[in-house]
């Protein structure tokens, strides 16, 4: 073959890296995020925020929201019958993110994660990584494990040496992520912050241990004399920057803080509220501020009428200037929820997500517990948009994803 000529298997083809875009703007979640995967650049152009937008928002039901919520279901593989589907979408309802959900990822952990939700049941769930505790205790096989459903990435770890003789039931587990400044992947924290459990009610003692050491620190033994730890605290915690933890106290109008890096504990007044104050009717989450900032934030719902509170950035309290009334919306979704008012025990509610304005309303019936006879409901805070989603068991618990950090965080295709 002459030298000045080409096989034609040395032409290489090509697309312009705007139309390549422009294709994957039109399909799905799952090819978007294997293109992600396949080259930086690509993956780099894809995360630009005005194709992230213009992807999210391309239609009323486009190709998948940049942040979704679902439900991780795990089921004991001693028992007979079907197991409950991987994952269950929560919101939003759209046939794209439904598509994504029960098409890709349940199937996806249902082939390479069977046996760890067969064996393990969900702790707590944070930046779109999920602590499983093992079901039935074992000496020879690890009780914890930090399980990634979005990459299928998973890592052992014993229980706390250092806080050993807490009961399951007082002990918290909590899950710090890149995005609040620890330098590594995550960060677990463990805490016996039920100060009635213990030996010296003024007292609590907290470990922690990171994706890259993979050895729990030495425990720290945190004194408070002002007897905020006496009290029952919230299961769950919101993070501020900085590693400052915040949990709900139950009986008092009080937050306790812990910072991470420091050991201090500390405390927040909560808002003036007029009504009674009664914990566990009240829920902590967190908002952004217009710079950034991430603040606390207060909900409540007393007879079907939701209150929420805004943390400002001189550390007071801001009340949303418009209270909502659940029983008109109720009545027009199912009349059959509220038709009889002295069926309905109490309301209940929580935010579904970091920054998210979903939240969840749970109404217990007489007879009812969380597994059995609740009626558990999503509501757009923004929209006023509610549904009816399956009831949540203890053996599930709520993930949430945030795609362009996912994107971001995962590897490369070999």
């Amino acid at each position: 073959m002459p030298e000045d000529l080409e096989s034609p298997m040395a032409d290489e083809w090509t697309l312009p890296a705007d139309l390549l875009l422009e294709i994957i703007a039109l399909s799905d979640t799952r090819t978007l995020v294997r293109c992600a995967a396949t080259c930086r650049l690509l993956r780099r152009d894809i995360l630009d925020p005005s194709f992230i937008h213009r992807f999210i928002r391309r239609e009323a039901g486009g190709i998948v929201p940049q942040r979704f919520l679902a439900r991780i279901n795990t089921h004991d593989d001693t028992n007979p019958g079907p197991a409950p589907p991987p994952l269950s979408l929560v919101q939003p309802v759209t046939a794209a993110a439904m598509s994504f959900v029960d098409d890709h990822m349940s199937p996806y952990m249902s082939r390479f994660a069977d046996d760890l939700l067969g064996e393990r049941i969900p702790v707590t769930s944070r930046g779109g990584l999920v602590l499983l505790r093992r079901r039935y205790a074992s000496e020879k096989l690890s009780s914890l494990c930090v399980y990634d459903p979005f990459t299928g990435h998973r890592a052992f770890f014993s229980d706390p040496p250092g806080i050993g003789t807490c009961t399951n039931s007082s002990r918290r587990y909590h899950l710090l992520t890149s995005s609040d400044g620890i330098g590594c992947s995550f960060l677990l924290l463990a805490a016996n912050l039920d100060g009635r459990a213990g030996t010296d009610r003024h007292t609590i003692q907290v470990q922690t241990i990171r994706s890259t050491c993979r050895i729990w620190s030495p425990a720290g033994v945190i004194r408070d004399n002002s007897g905020l730890l006496k009290q029952e605290m919230h299961r769950d915690a919101v993070v501020l920057n900085g590693g400052v933890m915040h949990w709900l106290v139950q009986s008092r109008r009080e937050i306790l803080t812990y910072n991470i890096y420091t050991m201090e504990v500390g405390a927040v007044q909560l808002p003036v509220i007029s009504h009674d104050f009664k914990g566990r009717f009240y829920y902590l989450g967190s908002y952004y501020s217009h710079d950034g900032r991430k603040l606390l934030r207060l909900i409540s719902c007393i007879v079907f009428k939701i209150y929420v509170w805004y943390q400002l950035l001189d550390g007071g309290w801001a009340p949303e200037p418009v209270t909502i009334d659940m029983e008109e919306k109720l009545l027009s979704l199912d009349p059959a929820i509220i038709e009889d008012g002295e069926v309905v025990v109490r309301t209940e509610l929580k935010w579904l997500g970091e920054g998210s304005e979903m939240v969840e309303l749970c109404i217990y019936r007489r007879g009812s517990n969380v597994s059995r006879g609740a009626v558990f409901i999503v509501l757009d805070m923004e929209t006023k948009e509610m549904h009816v989603h399956q009831n949540s068991t203890p053996s599930s618990v709520l993930l949430e994803v945030d795609l362009p950090s996912q994107l971001r965080a995962m590897k490369l295709f070999p």
